[in-house]
């Protein structure tokens, strides 16, 4: 069963929660009272992309993709979201609804993984591209890895990732009953596993680590009599023992491979690209070239297949690093824009301490390992996440002095 529906080439569903949410982004940007050197920040900022993609498209004809080009801007979209939210009175009901996905999320994926075996979602081993398709046999391939609804088992894992994040980081009584306690085990329990269910190595990593520093804050906080604390730490050590045990296969494949050589060539080619000519440097690659480029594995060459041999699709497509998607886009010099820009409105939102460096830290590395900068929805929740945890007292000032 094919679902998705397309517009104008592409997804509809896509088309229609990108133009919400840029809708809500003008609305935070030009209409919405906000304090005004944080305005005056996102307006420059939003300027200085447009003018550099206008020079982009004027240069090399890229209008067809112009939806794609959402990548240069993704990022300030929805951090500009997720801030207004946060400053908003629907601050806390968000904690439970990143909380809640997240773990409908894990619940979903299990189920499917145990229960409905047959049911793919839009992996990539389903036959013709379908969304929802059921194996005949009714069941999954060994070592299947599950997505979710999200379609993207990495984009699954990052996204439960948050919500034990969330989960982990919040504000609580110093003191929690043994009931609570083991219904805070249930939760994270089924997220972590859903995580693994994912195979994928970084957020896997991610969240046992997160699942280690829970436990070990968990285990001074339980309040009870010595007995049934005692009991308590006898079950929460055999979990420790059997979900740490779910991560023994990732960690094999990481030790195996860790950085592997595949990743490292995909960005040779691509650096090599972008330092090809000046145009590329200073605008950015016709988007045209982006998938037709490819790097010979053994040789290290770097070609345009798409022009040298149309019909010979070998080689190693460049991807699953998001800066230098978006240098390939809109070229280093926009990038470097970029990157002051965040600084400026991060610095100016949050407090820092060590948890806000090790989260900025991990979405760092997302970015840097995947192809995360389109990820739309992970990206809104991961600012939603940074800034309900970690905001500033005080609304944010003097950035645009600063």
């Amino acid at each position: 069963m094919v679902l998705p529906i397309d517009f104008l080439g592409k997804n509809f569903y896509v088309l229609a929660v990108t133009a919400i949410a840029y809708m809500s982004f003008v609305y935070c940007l030009f209409i919405k009272n906000e304090k005004q050197d944080i305005k005056i920040l996102n307006i420059i900022h939003f300027f200085i992309f447009l003018t550099f993609l206008l020079i982009h498209l004027i240069v090399h004809g890229d209008w067809k993709y112009l939806i794609d080009f959402r990548l240069g801007i993704s990022l300030m979209v929805f951090m500009v979201i997720a801030w207004a939210i946060c400053e908003s009175r629907y601050r806390e009901a968000l904690f439970g609804i990143i909380i809640l996905q997240s773990l409908i999320q894990a619940s979903f994926a299990i189920i499917n993984y145990y229960f409905v075996p047959g049911l793919v979602l839009g992996t990539e081993i389903t036959p013709n591209g379908e969304v929802f398709y059921f194996y005949p046999e009714g069941t999954l391939n060994e070592g299947a890895r599950v997505s979710g609804v999200l379609l993207n088992p990495s984009l699954f894992g990052n996204m439960v990732v948050l919500g034990l994040l969330l989960f982990a980081l919040r504000p609580q009584s110093q003191k929690i009953t043994f009931l609570k306690a083991f219904f805070n085990l249930s939760v994270i329990g089924t997220m972590y596993y859903a995580v693994m269910l994912s195979h994928s190595r970084y957020p896997s990593t991610i969240a046992t680590l997160v699942l280690i520093f829970y436990f070990l804050k968990l285990f001074r906080r339980v309040r009870s009599n010595t007995v049934v604390r005692l009991i308590f730490y006898l079950l929460l050590l055999t979990l420790v023992f059997v979900l740490l045990g779910e991560y023994g296969p990732i960690f094999n494949k990481l030790m195996a491979k860790g950085f592997d050589n595949l990743r490292a060539i995909k960005y040779f080619a691509g650096m090599q690209v972008v330092l090809d000519n000046w145009v590329t440097m200073l605008i950015g690659e016709h988007r045209e070239l982006h998938s037709a480029i490819r790097i010979d594995e053994l040789t290290g060459v770097v070609s345009n297949q798409k022009e040298i041999h149309p019909d010979d699709r070998m080689g190693i497509r460049i991807s699953d690093n998001s800066f230098i998607l978006l240098i390939l886009s809109l070229g280093i010099i926009y990038t470097m824009f970029y990157a002051l820009y965040m600084i400026l409105f991060i610095r100016n939102s949050v407090r820092f301490n060590l948890n806000t460096i090790l989260m900025l830290i991990y979405f760092l590395g997302a970015l840097f390992l995947t192809s995360a900068i389109y990820w739309d929805v992970f990206i809104f929740y991961f600012f939603a996440v940074l800034f309900l945890l970690q905001r500033k007292t005080r609304p944010p000032s003097a950035v645009v002095s600063s």
